[in-house]
């Protein structure tokens, strides 16, 4: 398992305006390969036998990489957003521990690996988007309000 810098933003963020912020930003030669998935009917009932997982009728997930150069490094960033919400005590309590309690609940999460600039790759998009920021997700540092 690798190390990554973690993004994550209340709510649903439209994948093409991250892409578009990238595009405006970073790299405007950009590539979003990120997709939306209705999943299957199978999927949803196994969903739906987990205790934890609160869902709606269709289980859909949008994800996918968006590839683009910053200062000379070619990066690709990670974008997901699934319409459940996964119930883990441990980031639950973290998150009313650390004051991120807007991250139980709904959201889009972006990752890139840790490494070059990450950091200000993913600090800046938190910024626009009233993100989150984990620089380290295999430290013991949490999530922080970005601003």
């Amino acid at each position: 398992m690798g190390v990554d810098t973690i993004v994550k933003i209340p709510g649903k963020i439209e994948p093409n305006k991250i892409f578009d912020f990238i595009k405006e930003h970073f790299d405007e030669n950009a590539i979003s390969g990120v997709e939306v998935k209705v999943q299957s009917q199978e999927l949803l009932d196994s969903f739906v036998e987990l205790s934890n997982v609160i869902l709606g009728k269709e289980l859909i997930f949008e994800s996918g990489f968006i590839d683009f150069r910053y200062k000379e490094e070619q990066r690709s960033l990670f974008f997901f957003y699934a319409n459940y919400y996964d119930f883990d005590a441990y980031a639950f309590k973290k998150n009313l521990d650390n004051n991120t309690r807007e991250l139980n609940g709904d959201n889009t999460s972006l990752s890139l690996g840790a490494s070059g600039y990450a950091v200000e790759i993913l600090t800046q998009i938190a910024k626009e988007f009233g993100g989150y920021i984990d620089e380290n997700d295999c430290d013991d540092k949490w999530f922080y309000k970005v601003s």
